[in-house]
């Protein structure tokens, strides 16, 4: 690690040199960047990135450390098979279904509002107040669908059908199950008519009639084997990896294949792969995906590249967080004994302020005179009048007593009196205002000196403490392990003739 604090020493004679940029910059066992490559992958890098190392004390040297790192441990994820395992390969594919299926969205939605005209908003405002339920060539009925949300030439045909009927358009047999033709009031009925309506509503119809028409090419003929389902939610174990939980003429789904798509779902929701029916839904949603992806990649190659780039980071993060798992935070353990060592050296200076309690009851304005009278007669009336506890502090199951509070989390004319009053004072102070008509009348009841903390009270934050230290210093250490395997080197020679911007390091 000693190289890279160098580095900055060597950076601090920057001049115009003539450095070529086949020169090398990163050399290990296995790879080699030269200076023009390096530039080639700070101008890959998102923006976010650039920017945490140009908010940085030396933006090169940065840079090229982590490059160098990053080099390194792709050498070791790629000889130790996490790159190219199954798991890592199904969650990249499962990213670029689901980043397609959405960029595919994104552009149609673009394109379709482009494409609908002025024809198409007015036969909109004639039809919307018509709702029908239909069924095409002896399916099952769909509805209800607003009239102006499907085809133009079935919409018209509908609206002057009669229920029961058929017609046949483009090969199709339509039968008008019922309709239903109504408006609400006429406010409603001028929001539903206006233009940016019509627009956004024919553009989600007919995106959405697009994306069905693509998606049903698996889903018409999709196969779900419920017993090899069943088991793989019972006991994934007992289920060989290509088992075909799911197929179709032009796909199929293995258990390999879904422990890819829990795992990738799992980072966005929770999941419940216990569960049969929850479990065929998600190869459902997936196999509605891959005809569209298909699609996208064949309608918009340059974007599906950069898709797939992008999905390739994933899956290095991806990779990169299990090795990092299996190599560091597996084995960082903190324990009983290393934590109360840590207490024990802990400053003697640190203390938990001091905390109080108090009994409290909000009273409504047209009862003050009540409760005032209650309050004053010496003994706990005020408690038995039927009112609730100042709800904002009341302790677990309590009606009446707060949990214990410090001075700074309660209301100023409420905080101001009850932290200076003498323990024994336990008398109702005045009533403060804590909402227009609501007033709550309180005491003290308990006080809980300021203290130095307990080891139970300082046990966590002590343990995460432990932990992040003890993985940086692990991490340290793997990473030079690393360096020593793959021979690390960079050339320091090269630096000082470096632009001071990476991007130009390409044209050199």
């Amino acid at each position: 690690m000693l190289k890279y604090l160098i580095l900055s020493a060597l950076l601090l004679i920057l001049s115009c040199g003539t450095q070529h940029g086949d020169t090398w910059l990163i050399r290990t066992t296995g790879d080699t960047i030269t200076v023009s490559e390096a530039g080639e992958a700070w101008s890959r890098l998102e923006q976010d990135e650039r920017l945490r190392f140009l908010s940085g004390n030396n933006t090169v040297a940065d840079f090229i450390s982590e490059l160098g790192r990053n080099t390194i441990v792709t050498l070791e994820l790629s000889n130790e098979q996490y790159l190219y395992s199954s798991l890592t390969i199904n969650m990249r594919d499962c990213w670029i279904r689901n980043a397609s299926c959405q960029a595919y969205r994104d552009s149609l939605t673009t394109q379709i509002r482009q494409e609908i005209t002025n024809t198409d908003i007015e036969n909109y405002r004639k039809l919307l107040g018509s709702v029908v339920w239909y069924s095409t060539d002896g399916s099952a009925t769909e509805g209800p669908v607003r009239l102006p949300d499907l085809p133009w030439p079935v919409a018209f045909a509908f609206d002057s059908m009669q229920t029961g009927s058929t017609i046949l358009i483009d090969s199709i047999v339509y039968s008008l199950d019922s309709i239903l033709t109504t408006w609400e009031n006429p406010v409603d009925t001028m929001y539903f008519q206006n233009d940016r309506f019509a627009m956004d509503n024919l553009t989600s119809s007919r995106m959405t009639r697009y994306l069905n028409m693509l998606s049903n090419q698996s889903i018409d003929s999709l196969f779900i084997d419920e017993d090899a389902v069943f088991s793989y939610c019972a006991n994934r174990s007992s289920v060989s990896d290509q088992a075909e939980l799911a197929a179709w003429p032009d796909g199929v789904i293995t258990a390999e294949d879904l422990d890819g798509i829990l795992e990738f779902t799992s980072l966005g929701q929770q999941i419940f792969p216990e569960s049969p029916e929850w479990v065929s839904r998600q190869m459902i949603n997936q196999a509605r995906l891959y005809p569209l992806t298909q699609q996208y990649s064949l309608d918009y190659p340059d974007d599906f590249t950069a898709i797939q780039l992008s999905a390739d980071r994933f899956a290095w993060n991806q990779a990169y967080e299990t090795l990092f798992r299996d190599n560091v935070t597996s084995r960082v353990v903190v324990t009983d004994s290393m934590t109360a060592d840590a207490y024990l050296l802990l400053d003697s200076a640190l203390t938990v302020p001091e905390y109080r309690t108090f009994v409290s009851v909000q009273v409504p304005q047209s009862s003050m005179d009540d409760a005032i009278f209650r309050a004053v007669s010496g003994n706990d009336a005020l408690l038995e009048a039927g009112y609730s506890g100042y709800s904002e502090f009341l302790a677990h199951d309590c009606n009446f007593l707060s949990r214990p509070v410090s001075r700074t989390e309660l209301p100023d004319r409420i905080s101001d009196v009850l932290f200076n009053l003498e323990a024994s004072d336990t008398a109702w102070q005045e009533p403060v205002q804590i909402q227009p008509g609501v007033f709550v009348f309180y005491k003290l009841h308990g006080i809980v000196p300021a203290h130095f903390p307990s080891l139970e009270q300082m046990k966590e934050s002590i343990e995460n403490s432990l932990l992040i230290h003890l993985e940086e210093q692990k991490t340290m250490e793997w990473i030079c392990e690393l360096e020593q395997l793959y021979s690390l080197e960079i050339n320091q020679s090269v630096l000082g003739d470096l632009p001071n911007d990476p991007e130009a390091w390409i044209d050199l």
